[in-house]
């Protein structure tokens, strides 16, 4: 029986191991833009493979989308939530054609409200809050309100805010110019915002119908900082993440003590960030201020507890209540990386030389706007094969996220040029 055992355990590895170098051959195919060459070779060596591992679904699929296949049905999907992956996984990929596909670049199709109903039904993925705002958001254009509003109301966000601005922000430097709106939370008075006259704390009229908050109506005063507090009733004293979704920079306050900002570490983000931070028992004011610069500009905030599931016991409110002022020392805010980023970074620490969870990470770092952490890698990634179209495509993400039209321009032209030189 022991070498029956030994033989089985013996043989999936030789196995195991034989996948990884055909993957790997497959990869310097693509990265040398090889593509027939690759769906070749992926055909007959992986092939009946492709169920057996993420990497060799994803690489069945990715093969497809570069010899230019533009509509991809749910089969992707359906085989991916067969492995049961933390979303950390179906982040980096989120925005492929061959998943959901990515409404601002490539578009939405019919394929993509199979998609998203699939997920959302799903038990592993169903109760992702990226996956619970895109339900939200396709169900409104199907004229499904019921469905979108329940899918709003599992995301479990702070949905109660006030709202003060816009205040002026000369020479970009507003976010660390202190406004009366970070001392005084009440709306009884009005605050001095320079050239945009005076202002004060207010609640707008429509509730959101979205998951973000957005400052469309505010960005008609141009370019300025604009404040966000919301009052949270806390039952009892507990460590918590607070996820903050946006797409500017942003401070962000705890009962008057900043615990997070877009800037940390030599980097500034301006996708979603994640703190932990020790939220007192009783009333608290969560604010946030923000570089508003369009109407895109938009924000949401979701409490987690340490396990990441929704909290459901505190209560929010939009009008000033009595709350307590906490020093920073006893909220103990620290930043925590993204569950995608500790992820992947863990897989890299285990395989530091797959380019497969390099590729992820970068991906993943252009969907969330973390730009100088992509470019990065990708800078690191080009040293290897500084011909890859496959590789310079995710310089058109970057570029594009940093909004440099003639540089997203050149890398197009350069990946055409690629194309060209391997027919």
């Amino acid at each position: 029986m022991r070498k029956v055992l030994i033989s089985a355990i013996y043989f999936l590895s030789v196995s195991a191991f034989a996948q990884t170098q055909e993957e790997t051959k497959t990869w310097n195919l693509l990265l040398n833009n090889k593509r027939e060459e690759a769906r070749n070779f992926y055909d007959k060596n992986l092939k009946d493979k492709k169920l057996n591992g993420f990497e060799s679904l994803f690489l069945d699929a990715l093969i497809d989308e570069e010899l230019g296949e533009m509509s991809f049905d749910e089969t992707f999907i359906k085989n991916f939530v067969n492995f049961k992956l933390d979303e950390a996984y179906l982040y980096p990929i989120f925005k492929r054609r061959f998943v959901l596909g990515d409404n601002e670049r490539s578009g939405l199709d019919d394929n993509s409200y199979k998609k998203i109903d699939f997920l959302a039904q799903n038990e592993t993925y169903a109760n992702t809050v990226t996956i619970l705002e895109y339900k939200a958001t396709l169900d409104r254009i199907r004229n499904n309100y019921k469905s979108a509003d329940e899918a709003l109301a599992r995301i479990g966000r702070i949905d109660k805010w006030q709202y003060a601005g816009v205040f002026e922000n000369l020479n970009g430097s507003g976010l660390y110019n202190e406004y009366d709106p970070e001392s005084y939370a009440k709306n009884d008075k009005l605050f001095n915002a320079n050239s945009f006259g005076n202002v004060g704390w207010y609640n707008k009229k429509l509730p959101s119908n979205d998951g973000f908050e957005f400052f469309i109506n505010e960005i008609e005063y141009g370019r300025g900082i604009m404040y966000a507090q919301s009052f949270v009733e806390n039952p009892t004293e507990r460590k918590i993440l607070l996820e903050v979704d946006t797409n500017t920079e942003f401070r962000l306050f705890l009962n008057d003590s900043e615990i997070l900002s877009s800037t940390n570490d030599g980097y500034t983000n301006l996708g979603a960030h994640l703190v932990e931070v020790n939220l007192p028992k009783g009333m608290n004011r969560i604010m946030l201020k923000f570089d508003m610069k369009n109407s895109k500009n938009a924000f949401m905030v979701v409490p987690f507890d340490l396990n990441f599931n929704k909290i459901s016991d505190l209560k929010y409110f939009d009008t000033f209540k009595d709350y307590q002022k906490t020093p920073l020392n006893q909220l103990q805010a620290k930043e925590v990386p993204l569950k995608f980023e500790k992820a992947l970074k863990e897989k890299l620490r285990q395989t530091p030389n797959s380019f497969f969870y390099k590729y992820l990470l970068a991906s993943a770092y252009l969907s969330n706007f973390q730009n100088e952490q992509a470019k990065e890698l990708i800078d690191e990634l080009l040293k290897s094969y500084p011909k890859s179209s496959l590789i310079q495509s995710l310089f058109t993400i970057y570029y594009t996220n940093v909004e440099d039209d003639k540089k997203v321009n050149e890398v197009f032209k350069n990946i055409e040029l690629m194309i060209l030189n391997t027919i």
